[in-house]
């Protein structure tokens, strides 16, 4: 029969076969009862060889934490914070907008845009069908992209898929047949219709 014994932390618990100390404070089975040291008498009982769980996890944490904190001043502090502002272009004096003087040819594949003015067409976009756009748009509230330049006598050619809906859905020219096209530019605007 195992023998029960009273541990200075308050439990009594049977000593098995082999087992110098006790499973519940750790303190060795030949000290108990025995006159504490010095250092140990000012501790309770309750608390006599206990582990402070959790505290190396707490001190790891707060290591961790410390690190990330010390990474981002590092960052931000190490970089001088540059006031941005973008310097608005210089308005140009804007030309009256007017027809512009042009023509269209399709060729079952591809639209042949042909400048006819004098001058040439600026930061200009196509529609078809009044819903495909060329160059591509995307949203219906915000600009699209642009071509930048049509040069006066020059003549422009786009492929009919080129042309898109906000969806991105693709022109197809052998299901649906072009009956217009728009072209809008800084300087002017123009349309033709089959």
């Amino acid at each position: 029969m195992a023998e029960k014994i009273k541990c200075d932390c308050g439990i009594t618990f049977e000593v098995e076969e082999g087992q110098t100390h006790c499973k519940y404070c750790g303190i060795k089975l030949s000290d108990i009862g025995k006159e504490k040291p010095a250092y140990l008498a000012k501790e309770d009982k309750a608390t006599l060889g206990e582990k402070k769980k959790g505290r190396g996890c707490l001190i790891a944490i707060g290591l961790l934490v410390g690190f990330f904190i010390l990474i981002g001043l590092i960052v931000s502090g190490g970089e001088e914070k540059k006031q941005v502002t973008e310097e608005k272009p210089k308005a140009t004096p804007k030309t009256e907008s007017i027809e512009l003087n042009g023509k269209v040819n399709f060729d079952g594949a591809q639209f042949h845009i042909t400048n006819l003015d004098k001058g040439d067409w600026v930061n200009c976009h196509f529609i078809l069908n009044g819903k495909y756009y060329y160059p591509t748009k995307t949203s219906s509230w915000l600009p699209g992209q642009k071509i930048g330049v049509i040069e006066a006598g020059n003549t422009v050619s786009v492929g009919s898929a080129n042309f898109t809906l906000l969806d991105g859905t693709r022109f197809n020219p052998f299901a649906i047949k072009p009956q217009s096209l728009s072209i809008s530019c800084d300087n002017g605007f123009e349309s033709w219709g089959w």
